[in-house]
């Protein structure tokens, strides 16, 4: 514990640009460490994933600021959930460490990355994914675009890594081998049983939505229909902690081309991802469901306002 509360310090003393955050920074982080290794209600993401993170997150954040700062950033938040009390410093101490890590991260990102570091960093850009969206609601306007795009962005740090094919073998035999194979395993079974599934279990919201890009004229079409296929596979599947790293791969695995139709604000695209957001506020876990409830709101007020008549008539289904 000591080792790492100096890695602070000597944090702190590196990055002149942190300055004044100091007290925020010491604030609650014995409490905060200790709560990410022993806290044992279902809170990091699933299972297999907090497994892992309780199990390594001592050796790992080991001389790396980025992992360190990203851990008491995401317990301090949860400590907040569940201290409504003291829930003010939690936060402020919560945004200070995420801060921290993510001009770390993008640090150590930028720089050649080996394989030592490849755990670590996999296991910041899952920590990162959660405060991410726990910090999503913000006000979407002309004025504001990436308040939209700022968190999904963040969401997709796994993503980059799945694009280095040495550190996709390097996960797929190390520490994490179980995380990446249960999220083969739940995709594997999501295709098989949507494409075993008859059209009745098709929700009305999706049949719309099917019917609706099947009508999109242009390149767009088979980019809107992808997307609804997969939430037509997500919508079958039980909302558990062990099916979210599944439901969030909507985000974190879409293709390039849906993410550029969110940043440019399109209106299907925003309505694909109200839909998204209603799926994954299913699942009861700290994190996930108050801010999904949110985001839903926010852009289904964006969508009231700005949707065309066609896509205002689609939003009374969702």
């Amino acid at each position: 514990m000591t080792l790492l509360l100096e890695a602070l310090e000597a944090t702190d003393k590196e990055h002149a640009e942190l300055k004044g955050f100091e007290s925020l920074i010491r604030a609650h982080a014995v409490e905060s460490l200790n709560d990410f290794v022993t806290c044992d209600r279902s809170w990091l993401k699933s299972p297999a994933v907090q497994v892992v993170m309780q199990r390594t997150v001592t050796q790992l954040v080991s001389n790396r600021a980025y992992l360190l700062h990203a851990v008491l950033a995401v317990s301090a938040a949860h400590l907040a959930f569940y201290k409504p009390s003291e829930s003010r410093s939690y936060w402020m101490a919560s945004g200070a460490h995420f801060q921290h890590s993510i001009i770390l991260h993008a640090e150590r990102m930028q720089a050649k990355i080996n394989e030592q570091d490849v755990d670590a960093l996999f296991f910041a850009n899952l920590i990162h994914s959660i405060l991410a969206f726990l910090y999503s609601p913000l006000p979407l306007s002309h004025s504001q675009k990436d308040s939209l795009t700022g968190w999904i962005m963040s969401m997709r740090g796994t993503h980059l890594l799945f694009t280095m094919p040495a550190a996709v073998e390097h996960l797929s035999q190390g520490c994490w081998a179980t995380v990446v194979e249960e999220h083969k395993t739940w995709h594997r079974q999501a295709r098989l049983a949507a494409a075993c599934a008859s059209s009745s279990r098709t929700s009305n919201a999706t049949a719309a939505l099917l019917q609706y890009c099947n009508r999109v004229p242009g390149p767009e079409r088979e980019s809107y229909l992808e997307r609804v296929q997969t939430l037509r596979m997500m919508e079958l599947e039980t909302a558990t902690s062990q099916s979210i790293g599944g439901l969030a791969s909507f985000i974190t695995e879409a293709p390039r081309e849906y993410i550029l139709q969110l940043k440019a604000q399109d209106e299907v695209a925003l309505l694909l991802l109200l839909r998204w957001c209603g799926l994954f506020s299913r699942i009861d876990q700290w994190w996930i469901s108050r801010s999904a409830k949110s985001e839903y709101g926010r852009l289904y007020a964006h969508l009231s306002r700005n949707g065309s008549e066609e896509i205002q008539a689609l939003l009374a289904l969702m």
